[in-house]
């Protein structure tokens, strides 16, 4: 579409193992080079090195570099893609400012803005994660919570970008499950279902309550934790007691605490996701089930802080 091949990501945004942006999700400091000027690191062995020179990896939450790196680049940057709420680095929020400066920025210098929310699409609202803001990407990837469990993803964009596509365009869509019926079904049935009145204010509910009551035991149980709750997932910090701005923010977390935290958890019936950066619950869960997932989480931080 802009003839270009480079591609803008930030570091600690996940968007799939694959050999274009498969770089600099989780990477180790050590190779990661500085806050400032973060290294492309493969997530993955496979991925060419050579493709490294096609990502140019950037801090989250930075206006300044941010600026100062998409304009020396515009020449070969075709895109920029990012999880508008970074879920995968335990639910980083974008500022407002920030926001909008990628926005303005990617529309002014021909660069296409792509939001990733596979994880974050219909998490919080009947739609985008970040609907509220009025900021509106070139194009958009969907799936996870779009199938309500059943495995299927979209992407979409404007008419302009999409008709690079076949037939109308160069760009070759195809494959054997692409629209299959069975899948397109749940997205039928998904949409209904949190189309009906008082769906998110639900769902929102619940996690207002679970936010505020695991803060409540933490600070009652003295163990420091930070609770990033963003709609119905949210990410755990141990050790931690100010918001996290960028993925360097979450390397600061205790991994000893968060894994004897979640041992203590799972030894009384709650699963919760070991070493991951976001947890969850879906409209499935009722008061009752996180009422009783509380109580678990109070007996485990009472466990972990008299250990610690």
């Amino acid at each position: 579409y802009t003839g270009k091949l480079g591609v803008a990501k930030f570091e600690g945004h996940f968007h799939g193992v694959n050999d274009t942006v498969g770089f600099s999700c989780w990477p180790p400091l050590e190779k990661a080079g500085t806050a400032k000027n973060p290294l492309s690191v493969p997530e993955s062995g496979g991925i060419p090195v050579s493709n490294s020179e096609l990502v140019t990896v950037l801090p989250f939450n930075d206006i300044e570099t941010l600026e100062t790196t998409l304009r020396l680049n515009a020449n070969k940057l075709g895109a920029l893609i990012m999880e508008p709420v970074n879920y995968n680095s335990c639910g980083i929020t974008p500022t407002s400012d920030f926001l909008s400066a990628v926005r303005t920025l990617t529309r002014d210098l021909g660069i296409v803005l792509i939001f990733d929310e596979i994880l974050s699409g219909f998490r919080i609202n009947l739609g985008s994660a970040v609907s509220n803001t009025n900021i509106i990407p070139d194009m958009t990837i969907l799936g996870k919570a779009l199938g309500g469990g059943m495995p299927i993803s979209a992407f979409m964009g404007t008419r302009e970008i999409m008709e690079t596509c076949i037939p109308n365009g160069p760009v070759v869509h195809s494959g054997t499950y692409n629209a299959h019926l069975v899948g397109i079904a749940a997205v039928k049935a998904f949409l209904e279902e949190v189309s009906r009145p008082n769906f998110y204010e639900n769902i929102n509910t619940i996690g207002e309550h679970l936010y505020s009551s695991m803060c409540e035991i933490f600070n009652r149980r003295n163990l420091k934790a930070w609770v990033q709750g963003k709609g119905s997932r949210f990410g755990l910090l141990f050790g931690v007691d100010s918001e996290p701005l960028n993925y360097r923010d979450t390397l600061r977390q205790d991994m000893d605490m968060m894994s004897a935290f979640n041992i203590a958890c799972l030894k009384r019936g709650l699963y919760m996701l070991h070493w991951s950066p976001h947890h969850g619950y879906s409209s499935a869960h009722s008061m009752k089930d996180i009422e009783e997932s509380l109580d678990i989480i109070d007996q485990a931080s009472k466990e972990v802080s008299s250990n610690t």
